[in-house]
């Protein structure tokens, strides 16, 4: 019976190639995965400490609780609008780096491109 599934021949070609071209993204794919990491840990460090230390300040210096709240609501929402954007972007970086990726697998195994 014929099946649509690649043979064992085939499917270690492709993950000999995925390894190879992985290893030339290696760099990029770090890159990403620092930058994210330093965004998710940056987003934490500023609600869990930074906050808290600019309410106290603000309180030592006896500014009403509503113009701090006011204040610190306006700084929160556009910190996370900041850090959100900064995300889109490389989040985009990663999207285009993927086709990429997908790109250059598929010249290499011949479907869809041209050999290299």
């Amino acid at each position: 019976m014929k099946t649509n599934l690649p043979d064992a021949d085939a499917l270690t070609v492709y993950y000999e190639q995925y390894a190879i071209i992985l290893k030339k993204y290696e760099s990029q794919v770090s890159y990403l995965y620092e930058k994210l990491e330093e965004i998710r840990k940056e987003r934490i460090s500023f609600i869990d400490e930074k906050i808290p230390q600019m309410r106290e300040k603000l309180e030592e210096q006896q500014i009403s609780e509503a113009h701090i709240n006011d204040w610190l609501d306006t700084l929160r929402n556009d910190t996370m609008r900041s850090l959100s954007i900064s995300e889109t972007l490389l989040n985009s970086f990663y999207v285009s780096s993927l086709d990429e990726f997908k790109k250059e697998l598929r010249e290499k195994l011949s479907i869809g491109g041209e050999k290299s």
